[in-house]
């Protein structure tokens, strides 16, 4: 026969176990709807990494040559050393009450260092820096709050502008416009524009790619850093490449598309980025002049050869 207090506690038991069960956040024990859209950009380096630029100072070997032009400075080398990273997220859910709810996301990230430039007289000068880069991106959750991410998928996400901010820089991209060899031909004029993940700019491995970009200064020095691929830049995570300026505010470059070798020598297709950077010509050319820049990081999907 069994006791009164066990026939009592059997169902409350029952009773705990079932909202134990209910209250199971995702099969990854996620807790928050914040901390799953912060787990998905976590696993999301391509789009939400801050390696916007290449650190070494050495570039592509087939850059244009630097002018020589009148300067107190002709630099041999330069780049920037990045000593600090400082990532902040705000999260912003809206309930959307029969639709999918939504999270529009602010990613902000604080970079400091030294850029450094050596000249033709092996003189070491020395810029500290502080850029701010902003990036933004919507989120919804299309499914259940047991799934992963609770659900939470990532839908649209813009470019990034990192831009001189202690003291504020005063460099100012107009356009940069993209044509490749398979007939994509798209001009971005913001660059904080969401695009829908599914529809953002696309690259087939093999496209030779222009890009076109136009400053609001003609003595602009513009670099374009686009992602390592050749066994020669084996190492590196971004190739540095000069725009050649046609001195009327217009400068023009361009790489070829490629997939990076990566773990196990497997082709990496999905998400990648290139950044057009551009320095004032004091930043590079002078000793006293403060270092200012505004750079675009624009997001591409590379896809396998059409």
């Amino acid at each position: 026969m069994r006791s009164p207090i066990l026939r009592h506690l059997a169902p409350a038991a029952l009773v705990l176990l079932l909202i134990a069960a209910g209250c199971e956040e995702s099969p990854t024990g996620i807790e928050s709807d914040e901390a799953a859209i912060e787990a998905i950009i976590a696993e999301q380096a391509e789009l939400f990494g801050a390696d916007f630029f290449s650190e070494g100072g050495a570039e592509d070997p087939d850059t244009p040559s630097l002018a020589r032009t009148a300067a107190e400075i002709v630099p041999w080398r330069y780049g920037r050393q990045i000593l600090s990273v400082d990532r902040a997220i705000d999260i912003q859910i809206t309930d959307m009450g029969d639709e999918p709810d939504i999270a529009d996301v602010t990613w902000t990230a604080t970079i400091s260092g030294v850029f450094h430039v050596v000249d033709e007289d092996t003189v070491h000068h020395e810029k500290p820096f502080t850029d701010t880069a902003v990036r933004y991106a919507r989120f919804e959750q299309r499914a259940a709050v047991s799934t992963a991410h609770r659900g939470w998928r990532l839908v649209a996400v813009s470019g990034t502008e990192v831009a001189t901010s202690d003291p504020p820089g005063t460099r100012q991209i107009e356009s940069v416009q993209i044509l490749t060899s398979a007939g994509v031909d798209t001009t971005f004029t913001d660059v904080a524009s969401l695009a829908g993940v599914d529809t953002m700019l696309s690259l087939a491995v093999s496209d030779t790619v222009e890009i076109v970009v136009t400053t609001s200064d003609p003595t602009d020095v513009v670099l374009l850093h686009y992602p390592a691929w050749s066994m020669r830049h084996q190492g590196r995570h971004h190739i540095r490449r000069r725009f050649m300026n046609n001195e009327d505010g217009s400068h023009n470059s361009g790489f070829v598309a490629r997939y990076r070798m990566w773990v196990q020598n497997q082709n990496r297709y999905g998400p990648q980025k290139i950044t057009v950077d551009v320095l004032s010509h004091n930043t590079i050319h002078t000793d006293d002049g403060d270092y200012d820049s505004m750079a675009w990081s624009i997001p591409y999907r590379l896809v396998p050869p059409q």
